[in-house]
């Protein structure tokens, strides 16, 4: 059993998407290894009541430089973020540690913060390290909006994680692509290892969440928010097109968006020719809401080179709610790949005729195959987050 010193700036009971992999996570690496947790204090005390740092985990918490006002704090977030990373003042302050006290680093992003504050821990012990990344960090197709020295800095900053890392972890063979690409001396492929999101089969019944069906209705459901170039538009336009040709085809069919959504998209509701129910869920609420479901929709953003290299996690929860799924996203990429092996279909974000056709085939026959049910098998906690406690062994 090592003894691991892990850092993520984000943590349970936060609920974001990066802080319910590390929950599933710890929750299985702690019964393997004996965990100190570096992370963001003040996101530890708010959240989801329901996602808990589990027992024997050593959680030391602190923040980042603060002011006053919640408004004085956002503004110096967003100028430190024109030039750095976000989080850059809670990654500055390191915890004072004891290479004696721990066999092995592991931390995981996003944020960069957490590789940037792991980076002067390593400089401080030498322990082996073990970098995660859910997302690229400096190569990331959604930031273009960064200015130079902002980008300039995260190039700094990741390739100093690169250099020194023993062992790094992608979650799809996409991304790992892009950091051989960006640092072909760095022997990328020799020393990385591509590890999925992963989903615990006992948490779907935890919670038994309200679902807004009526009988003979059917509910197709998406999980997660709308912001950026991630936009309901293409759901909405498919079923415009459906209802111009078929309106009765729709008769049944109502929409769930479970998720935020961003101001600017919603004039688009007025437009859609079915009902549509909006509401939010807790993690756990949500699991249950995605079972009580008769369809799932996965809707990711566009990118301009026809390949999709990120891997929601939500996209393992519904593979791991054993639903028919529609895939919204580029034809090509991990996420279109595990679709297609559990026969669901994929259409890519800007393909409405393709869409329709997709949500046609769910409306018409909305059922879980056998090929669903195998593919769930693949994604365990048990298996996925056991290979990464071994990784954390190897060194």
């Amino acid at each position: 059993m090592k003894r691991v010193l892990m850092v993520s700036y984000f943590a349970p009971p936060t609920l974001n998407a990066e802080a319910i992999l590390v929950w599933k996570t710890l929750r299985v690496l702690s019964q393997l290894h004996r965990i100190t947790l570096v992370t963001n204090a003040p996101q530890c005390k708010q959240g989801d009541p329901d996602m808990r740092i589990p027992p024997g985990v050593d959680v030391r918490a602190h923040g980042g430089v603060t002011f006053r006002s919640a408004f004085a704090n956002k503004v110096a977030e967003r100028l430190t973020g024109k030039l750095d990373d976000e989080n850059l003042l809670w990654a500055l302050r390191v915890p004072q540690v004891k290479k004696g006290d721990f066999d092995v680093l592991y931390s995981r992003s996003h944020p960069g913060a957490s590789h940037i504050l792991a980076a002067s821990l390593w400089k401080r012990t030498q322990l082996p390290w073990i970098a995660q990344f859910s997302d690229p960090w400096s190569a990331n197709p959604y930031h273009s909006h960064h200015t130079i020295i902002r980008k300039l800095r995260d190039q700094e900053h990741e390739r100093f994680v690169i250099a020194h890392a023993d062992q790094l972890i992608f979650p799809t063979v996409e991304i790992q692509e892009i950091y051989e690409k960006a640092y072909p001396l760095q022997a990328i492929n020799a020393r990385s290892v591509v590890l999925p999101h992963h989903v615990s089969e006992e948490l779907y019944s935890v919670r038994n969440a309200s679902v807004p069906t009526e009988a003979g209705k059917m509910l197709l459901s998406y999980f997660g928010d709308f912001y950026g170039l991630r936009s309901p538009a293409p759901l909405f336009d498919a079923l415009r097109h459906i209802h111009a040709r078929n309106p009765d085809k729709l008769a049944r069919v109502e929409i769930g968006l479970f998720g935020n959504l961003e101001k600017k998209f919603v004039p688009l509701l007025e437009q859609v020719p079915v009902r549509i129910h909006r509401g939010r869920y807790t993690y756990l609420e949500s699991l249950s809401a995605m079972r009580k479901s008769h369809g799932l929709l996965l809707i990711d953003a566009p990118n301009d080179t026809g390949v999709n290299p990120f891997l929601a996690s939500k996209l393992i929860d519904y593979i791991g709610a054993k639903r028919p799924i529609l895939g919204v996203t580029e034809e090509r990429g991990t996420a279109a790949n595990f679709l297609r092996q559990g026969g669901q279909y994929v259409a890519a974000p800007r393909a409405v005729d393709k869409i329709a056709y997709g949500l046609e085939q769910l409306i018409d026959s909305a059922k879980v195959t056998a090929r669903m049910e195998r593919l769930a098998a693949a994604f365990t906690s048990e298996r996925i987050v056991g290979e990464l406690a071994q990784w954390l062994d190897k060194q």
